[in-house]
C-alpha cells in the first residue's frame, strides 16, 4: 500500500512538474515576444520567486519520492 502510495504521488508531482515547467516557458516565451520583463507578466517581483519557488518544490517532491520509491527497505 506505500509504495502504490508513492508510486502515485510521484507521478503526480512529475506531471505536475512537466507542467509547470511548459507554463514557464511559454511565459519566457511571451516576454520575449511582448518585450517586457517577466515579473510584469506573472504580477510582480514576488509572484516570479512563487513560481520559481513550485518549481523547486516540485522538483524535490519528486527526487525525494524516487528516493523513497528505489531505496532498499530494511525489514
Amino acid at each position: 500500500m506505500k509504495k502504490t502510495l508513492t508510486v502515485l504521488v510521484l507521478l503526480l508531482c512529475a506531471a505536475s512538474l512537466v507542467i509547470s515547467l511548459g507554463l514557464f516557458y511559454n511565459m519566457g516565451v511571451f516576454v520575449d515576444e511582448a518585450t517586457c520583463t517577466p515579473a510584469d507578466v506573472c504580477g510582480g517581483e514576488g509572484w516570479l520567486i512563487a513560481d520559481w519557488a513550485r518549481l523547486a518544490f516540485l522538483a524535490l517532491a519528486c527526487v525525494l519520492c524516487a528516493a523513497i520509491l528505489f531505496t532498499k527497505q530494511k525489514r
